[in-house]
């Protein structure tokens, strides 16, 4: 249990340090995808706090910028669904 908690401890850590040299990276992605500023400032914190959560529940294989990308390009095919939804009804 003690080792748990200290890799989540880690991992917490891990993630506040590679949030300045992620962020630009995860907000590019997004800008470039989705053609909104706000929308892909939205996006990127949903990412985060995504992220945010799954440090808490233990389940980042490898917490880099290559899987924040990967959590962001999942946000964003949400929020195309959601749109799309959105625009049928």
């Amino acid at each position: 249990m003690v080792s748990e908690l200290s890799a989540t401890a880690d991992q917490r850590r891990a993630l506040v340090d590679l949030y300045d040299s992620a962020l630009p990276d995860v907000y590019g992605y997004l800008a470039s995808r989705c053609g909104s500023a706000s929308v892909a400032e939205d996006l990127t914190s949903e990412t985060f706090l995504a992220a945010v959560d799954a440090v808490q529940r233990q389940t980042v294989p490898e917490l880099t910028v290559a899987w924040l990308i990967g959590v962001a390009r999942h946000k964003l095919v949400d929020h195309w669904r959601r749109q799309e939804r959105e625009q049928r009804s």
